[in-house]
């Protein structure tokens, strides 16, 4: 299973948020995956995980569980995103989402005693992240394989702190990789954005291409 979670709800004083702006008028986007869901496995936890990465770079049999959850600007990229990730691809995505809201879904997740093979998050869109932050979603993915983190492209104030934080656990977390977002858009320009933020359906598809290149590194797919 494939965590992946952002989040982009910007207000900005004295206007309104860009959320509210999206491109899509879909508030809420959800897409389950169709494979049936995966059998318990009594291996403990951390022998679990060693058999993953022994056999991670070989093409797998089956496809990979992938969640991902997020704000509008996933929401813009759902169909394009479900087309590259196989069967075994679910989202939520919503706008305005806030940390502490992810926090909960993957706690609430990780509660019910599943682990996924990765966990891919977009935050820091709404507001700085904080350590807190931090600590909370590090703690809230041990039972995950494999963590994504994806940068921000916002025009916020923040935007430099919270992909520093991004950038800082990606390198200092063992199980985690980023997925650089700021970098590929700000290459790609304003055609990539309706608003600065929103993904256009070009846009939309870059971002796809790119979460699917990074994932397709780190795991198995079948081939």
């Amino acid at each position: 299973m494939i965590l992946i979670v952002g989040w982009s709800g910007i207000v900005s004083a004295g206007s309104s948020s860009p959320e509210s702006a999206a491109a899509s008028t879909a508030t809420v986007a959800k897409v389950h995956a169709k494979l049936p869901p995966p059998k318990p496995d009594p291996t403990p936890h951390h022998q679990q995980q060693q058999k993953k990465q022994k056999h991670q770079l070989h093409a797998a049999k089956h496809w990979p569980r992938i969640i991902m959850l997020g704000d509008s600007v996933m929401i813009g990229a759902e169909e394009q995103l479900a087309a590259r990730l196989g069967p075994g691809f679910s989202m939520d995505a919503k706008v305005g989402r806030q940390a502490d809201e992810f926090i909960a879904i993957i706690e609430k997740i990780k509660r019910g005693g599943h682990h996924p093979a990765a966990m891919v998050i977009q935050w820091g869109n709404n507001g700085p992240l904080y350590g807190e932050d931090m600590e909370a979603l590090r703690d809230a993915t041990t039972n995950v394989g494999q963590l994504f983190l994806i940068s921000d492209h916002a025009p916020v104030s923040w935007q430099n702190e919270s992909n520093h934080a991004i950038a800082e656990a990606s390198e200092d977390w063992h199980h985690t990789t980023e997925i650089p977002w700021a970098k590929v858009a700000e290459e790609g320009g304003e055609s990539l954005f309706w608003d600065g933020i929103h993904l256009t359906p070009k846009g939309a598809g870059i971002y796809a291409r790119l979460v699917s290149k990074v994932l397709h590194e780190k795991l198995a797919f079948p081939r």
